[in-house]
This record gives structure tokens, C-alpha cells and sequence, in this order.
């Protein structure tokens, strides 16, 4: 992530300018902090913080500063540190919760059954049609191409099923040790203090929301330090189970 030195704006992997303030971005706060004022280019506008500007305006206002997804809840009624946890530079828009290999073997579980089950309903209907033994009354030669159609229907699904049912049991494979994996890391996350984490923060003068993201960068830091190769969607979401065991439960 980067950071704009003068509005204090954290912007994604990439950028390498404030599209606002038309200035250089910075690695970290601390960087935005140490830099000279007079080596920034402000083009005549006044210092301001947008992510303040943007939740002190009223929720009509905020459809021409901010992308609002509409599948997200309302973020009009959060708290500040709620806020920023959905916050990007461009408003309030839609993140897609971490889905975890439990859920997604679940998922794969649910499928595959309700494959089945189509699969062999339509199996059914069509033995008891091409028998004669359900009143619909049809020549022999199209009910005979209709059976043929719903057979191979009633064989695709009941192949998607099998297919999902079989991935349902790789996947509890992996749930169990991506499980086993998240209880170690929250074990360590618990053994971390707060008071270090936030020292580096202590002198910038951070509104509670910049707080929010420094604190997840150090966070997320430590915690790829101490293991290993991890996906960047699951660190994130443990990464937030550590931030709210840590200062959500203590306030």
C-alpha cells in the first residue's frame, strides 16, 4: 500500500500518484509525516482529509464521491472504525468476505446433492414416460426423442453431482488443516501487544480510522513473518480476527 503525504490517502498497489493532490505517494505514514511541506506540490488547495470529508457528508451527498455497491449494507450508521474497515479511495464499496474451505466444502456438499436429486427425478419421470405408465399421451416416436432428451439431462446432473460430492471430500481435507492453521495463528495473534503495535503510530497524529489501517499493516507483517506462504484473502481475513480479539473486545 502507499500513502499520499498530504492528504494522508492510502491508496492500492500501483498508483504512484495522488490523483488529487497531484503529488508523489510514500511507502508509509511515517514518510507522509517526515516530508517537507514546501517540496509538495499542493496546486492552490487547501490541506483536508478526504476520508473525514467523506463521512461527515450527509448520505444523499455521497453518491457523487463514493462507488456504493448495492449488495453492501448501508454504511451510513457504522462508526468511524467500521467505516474505515470498508473505506477504499473511492468511497464505500463491496468486499467480498474470505469464503473459507469449510464453507466452500459445504457449498460443494449442498450442490452435489441437489444434483442428485434433480438428476434422479428426471431419471424417474423418464423410465415411468418411456413405459407408458404416466397419462401423457404423445406418438410413440416423440415420446421416445423427448425421453431421449431428459435422459441425458437427468445423466448430466446426476454427473455434476457425483463431481461436486467427490470435491466435497477433498475439500474437508483441507478445511481441516486450513482449521488447524487459523486456531495457531489466533493463539499467536492473542500473545500480541497492543501497545507495540501502535508505538509507531503514537507521534503521527492518526484519526482513529487511519489508526485502523496502520495497525492491520503491522498486523499482517508480523503475522506473514511468523507463517509462511499464505494466501492474501485468508491473511486478511484472520488479520481481522486478530485486530477485533485484540482492540474490538478490549474497548
Amino acid at each position: 500500500m502507499a500513502w499520499c503525504p498530504k492528504c494522508r490517502y492510502e491508496f492500492v498497489d500501483g498508483v504512484k500518484e495522488c490523483p488529487k493532490c497531484h503529488v508523489a505517494l510514500v511507502e508509509s505514514l511515517s514518510q507522509a509525516s517526515e516530508q517537507d511541506p514546501s517540496d509538495m506540490d499542493f496546486d492552490g488547495i487547501e490541506p483536508e482529509d478526504p476520508v473525514e470529508e467523506i463521512l461527515s457528508e450527509e448520505p444523499e451527498d455521497l453518491e457523487c464521491k463514493a462507488e456504493i455497491d448495492p449488495d453492501r449494507e448501508n454504511a451510513i450508521g457504522l462508526t468511524p472504525e467500521e467505516k474505515a474497515r470498508s473505506y477504499t479511495r473511492h468511497g464505500y464499496v463491496h468486499v467480498k468476505p474470505y469464503q473459507s474451505q469449510a464453507q466452500k466444502a459445504e457449498d460443494a456438499k449442498s450442490s452435489g446433492i441437489s444434483q442428485v436429486l434433480v438428476g434422479a427425478g428426471v431419471l424417474v419421470f423418464v423410465i415411468l414416460w418411456a413405459f407408458d405408465l404416466l397419462p401423457i399421451r404423445m406418438g410413440i416416436e416423440r415420446r421416445f426423442i423427448m425421453c431421449g432428451v431428459l435422459g441425458a439431462f437427468s445423466l448430466f446432473w446426476l454427473i455434476l453431482g457425483v463431481f461436486s460430492l467427490r470435491s466435497f471430500k477433498k475439500l474437508l481435507v483441507f478445511a481441516e488443516e486450513e482449521d488447524r492453521r487459523t486456531e495457531e495463528i489466533l493463539k499467536w495473534g492473542k500473545g500480541l501487544e497492543t501497545e507495540a503495535i501502535d508505538a509507531p503510530m503514537e507521534d503521527l497524529g492518526l484519526a482513529e480510522e487511519e489508526k485502523y489501517f496502520g495497525r492491520m499493516q503491522i498486523i499482517q507483517q508480523l503475522m506473514k513473518e511468523r507463517f509462511v506462504n499464505l494466501d492474501q484473502d485468508y491473511a486478511d481475513d484472520v488479520c481481522e480476527k486478530i485486530y477485533q480479539e485484540l482492540y474490538d473486545k478490549a474497548e
